[in-house]
């Protein structure tokens, strides 16, 4: 299938112009298996990164194993939101990875424009889950930015974008604005600016210019724990190279200010590292996946897949999580606030790695998770 197809995997709803709220428990239901060949063992980041500008620190990492496998389970955040298949923004149960509410339902329907996006991202004190809409309005399709609490209620909308990532303090917002194609029955594309919202006063000043486009898929992006930085996977604006460009490290006060996160001789130079997301001691979770594009092919050639910690000052890695299978596509990554549990989603099962054991599946039927 094309990249946009497999990047966006957006969940078709009924050709409705407003929300339909229900509440309840849902049907994603826990299957205790893992998406691995191979792991680590239990580890600990004990180096934090610096800015790129600086001394790179020495790479250590000490094992700090857990009890009991209960004891990893029960200490995961008490939040976790995601988008299913089915067209509903769900809270998920972190233990059972059943659903616990629902918070908003977009019927499914044959309409692509019209759905729930993969890219979530949950406010700092577990209160507020931001998240994609897209609904076709006459010729056009409005994709947006809406809010809604995590205990329920009414969404607002915030902004016309894609990609919500709060910031640490919960005071900005980036996303990716979206530029009108040219050309006659052009809808919105997917093309577009990394832009930083201040939650406040609405005021906006813009990173990085043409970093996301409809051709290579959506860009992805991811606050470092001091605010100063963003993390950037770009895609190419060509539409006939590779649509993951590298992994950027920005300057939130500037404009197209950044460095790149240098890959080791030794990942492939068919490969890209994508998904990037902070943890609390400035290292990047990221999914090693083809730089090409999603097919059987591009595994092919690349090789086996990996879940990586990486330093994004020397671009060493830091951590191997796990080794994937070739025929998965791998999405979504989210950290919590502690830095000792790490999410993904594999062929829309959700994927939980916690104290940086062999990742286990908690849920499945999902197209997007945070917490």
């Amino acid at each position: 299938m094309d990249s946009l197809t497999t990047r966006r995997r957006l969940v078709a709803i009924a050709a409705a112009s407003v929300f339909a709220f229900t509440a309840g428990a849902g049907g994603i239901a826990r299957i205790a298996s893992a998406d691995a060949k191979s792991a680590k063992p239990v580890v600990s980041l004990a180096a934090t990164p610096v800015a790129p500008t600086a001394t790179p620190p020495v790479e250590k990492i000490a094992t700090k194993p857990e009890t009991t496998a209960e004891a990893t389970v029960a200490s995961r955040p008490p939040v976790l939101v995601a988008t299913s298949e089915k067209g509903r923004l769900v809270v998920i149960n972190t233990t059972t990875g059943k659903t616990e509410r629902v918070l908003v339902t977009y019927p499914a329907s044959n309409t692509s424009c019209e759905g729930l996006g993969e890219s979530l991202s949950l406010t700092p004190d577990s209160k507020t889950v931001y998240f994609e809409r897209m609904i076709k309005s006459d010729s056009e399709c409005d994709k947006s930015i809406w809010s809604v609490a995590v205990t329920g209620g009414m969404p607002k909308k915030i902004v016309n974008g894609l990609t919500p990532r709060v910031s640490q303090d919960g005071t900005k917002l980036s996303y990716f604005n979206l530029k009108k194609a040219e050309g006659e029955g052009s809808d919105y594309s997917n093309i577009g600016d990394l832009r930083v919202r201040n939650l406040t006063t609405g005021a906006e000043t813009i990173v990085a210019t043409n970093v996301s486009c409809a051709c290579g898929g959506q860009a992805f992006a991811s606050w470092a724990p001091d605010g100063k930085q963003i993390a950037v996977q770009g895609t190419n604006c060509g539409c006939g190279g590779a649509p993951y460009e590298e992994l950027r490290i920005y300057d939130a006060a500037k404009k197209d200010s950044f460095k790149a996160v240098p890959l080791p001789k030794t990942i492939s130079d068919k490969a890209a590292w994508a998904y990037p997301t902070y943890t609390p001691d400035g290292y990047l979770f990221v999914l090693e996946i083809p730089k090409f594009n999603i097919s059987a092919e591009s595994f092919k050639a690349m090789g086996t897949p990996r879940i990586l910690v990486v330093n994004p000052t020397t671009g060493s890695i830091a951590n191997t999580i796990t080794s994937g299978f070739e025929d998965r596509y791998y999405s979504s990554t989210s950290v919590d606030n502690s830095g000792k549990h790490l999410l993904y989603l594999s062929n829309g099962n959700l994927m939980v790695s916690d104290q940086f054991k062999r990742p286990t599946q908690l849920a499945t039927g999902l197209i997007g998770a945070s917490w």
